[in-house]
């Protein structure tokens, strides 16, 4: 027989990320959900560590399967934070007091993310496997730092778009020579 998990609306785990710093949708996987109408809408919740204010989210429906939960850049990180982990619930309400959770059981997880807070200070690092390959990050050659890829207005170097950093540049070896046997401190620039 059937049970009120296989017909009933549900939110499905899954790898959520999203980055705090620009506009994106936050698309979540569901089962069963349907269309609402009559006034009701669905809203996402997102609910942030250590007593933060919740976000309250607008959505698009897009099938039984998924939900686009309305990002638009509102949280930020404390500082010194690249990564966090907050809660996402699904409800259905009519605008007013009436509210439904859509998964009564419990939130999903989602990671928000800030690039540029990750501390790397070179391409390289940028382009270090978990930050641009989970997590999308580039580095930007017009700012000279590592961000989200929306928010650079200049060549983005990610490593799955073949690009690699820059040369390093030598520009200058003091003093120009020294004894054979060694000993002579070198500054390179």
């Amino acid at each position: 027989g059937q049970t009120y998990l296989d017909v009933c609306p549900s939110l499905l785990n899954g790898i959520y990320l999203l980055p705090v710093a620009v506009n994106r949708p936050l698309l979540l996987n569901t089962k069963n959900l349907l269309p609402l109408t009559g006034g009701y809408v669905y809203r996402c919740f997102i609910t942030l560590p250590n007593g933060r204010p919740n976000i309250s989210l607008p959505t698009n429906y897009i099938s039984n399967a998924s939900i686009s939960c309305q990002y638009t850049a509102q949280i930020s990180l404390p500082i010194g934070t690249s990564v966090m982990v907050a809660n996402v619930n699904l409800i259905w309400t009519n605008g007013g007091a009436v509210v439904y959770p859509i998964d009564p059981h419990g939130a999903i997880q989602v990671t928000l993310y800030n690039c540029s807070a990750f501390s790397v200070s070179s391409c390289t690092s940028c382009l270090a496997i978990k930050i641009n390959t989970v997590y999308g990050c580039g580095w930007c050659n017009s700012t000279s730092r590592c961000i989200e890829p929306e928010t650079c207005t200049a060549p983005l170097r990610l490593t799955n778009q073949s690009n690699q950093c820059p040369s390093p540049a030598l520009n200058s070896v003091s003093p120009p020579s020294g004894p054979f046997g060694g000993g002579t401190r070198v500054n390179i620039t």
